[in-house]
């Protein structure tokens, strides 16, 4: 359809993006509409993906869509972003944990301090993705900081209970 261009196809591409279900086919057929009329669908495209980023979704797909929201530094999602950030399993919602941290940036630090501190999550491993995404900020940002005197301090912890050798304990440190 891109390939016989013209109206008929902006017609019918537009037409699949508000119909479409599919994280993957919001990308694509996004990107088709942006070549054949660079900004008319932008908003469009936003809007679907907004829309099927609140269904239940895959991982991929939810991955994908959280991704094209931060490229075009749309945040109307953050505060959903927030609110599935600890699945009913106790872990993290990567997709969504990314989208807060790349579209805020600095300002996700509170969002991500509070996380670190949530006691819903069950994997030791989510706590040291939160403090990954908050060491770019170590230094700059109070919520930063915090997190990194966490993980030193449980770290620290975590080493002293150990009986095995001291390499083991100082890998212990930067794993809470």
């Amino acid at each position: 359809v891109r390939e016989i261009g013209g109206p008929e196809a902006e017609d019918i591409l537009a037409l699949e993006l508000a119909e479409t279900g599919r994280g993957v086919e919001v990308v694509i057929l996004g990107e088709l509409l942006e070549q054949l009329s660079p900004g008319k669908y932008k908003e469009a495209m936003l809007q679907a993906a907004r829309e099927l980023i609140e269904k239940p979704l895959d991982d991929d797909s939810r991955r994908i869509l959280f991704a094209l929201l931060h490229k075009h530094k749309d945040q109307r999602l953050v505060e959903f972003a927030k609110k599935i950030l600890v699945n009913s399993e106790g872990r993290i919602e990567g997709a969504a944990l990314r989208y807060i941290n790349e579209t805020l940036g600095e300002r996700a630090m509170p969002i991500l301090y509070q996380l670190y501190k949530n006691p819903d999550i069950t994997n030791p491993g989510d706590k040291l993705i939160i403090s990954d995404a908050a060491m770019t900020y170590v230094g700059k940002n109070a919520d930063a900081d915090n997190i990194f005197r966490e993980v030193f301090d449980d770290g620290l912890k975590n080493a002293e209970k150990t009986d095995v050798n001291p390499r083991e304990a100082y890998g212990k440190l930067f794993i809470a």
